[in-house]
């Protein structure tokens, strides 16, 4: 009963808090919502729910997060945004930067996080629940 409730404060929140950090936990608690079928199988459920959260982790870190604008008298602006980890992304005009590198880096993350834990999991006995 539980995992229900944390799944449904998951999607309230992230629904609720979207326009600024509710995506995240909405991604986490509508892949909690689809895998909650599979939360006996091991090898399905924790492969699969934790590549999600890595693919926020390894898309948070490299996207654009905070972007200034500087123009001198008589020139065109220049925009310089930078990632979490200190990536610059710079452009003039009415620049805005690509997210590709954060998607890219996210899928990146979420398949070795996938593939990392299956092979914890394969590499650990089953214990029965209770």
């Amino acid at each position: 009963m539980s995992y229900w409730f944390v799944c449904a404060c998951l999607l309230v929140f992230g629904f609720l808090a979207g326009f600024s950090i509710g995506l995240p936990f909405f991604h986490v608690g509508l892949a909690m919502l689809l895998l909650g079928a599979f939360r006996a199988h091991r090898f399905v459920f924790w492969p699969l729910l934790l590549a999600v959260i890595g693919y926020e982790v390894g898309f948070i870190a490299v996207a654009p997060f905070s972007c200034s604008a500087t123009q001198q008298i008589g020139e065109t602006s220049t925009t310089v945004c930078l990632s979490l980890i200190g990536l610059r992304y710079e452009g003039v005009g009415t620049y805005n930067p690509s997210l590709v590198p954060g998607m890219v880096t996210g899928v990146a993350v979420a398949a070795l996080t996938a593939i990392a834990t299956w092979l914890i999991l394969r590499s650990k006995p089953s214990t029965p629940l209770g």
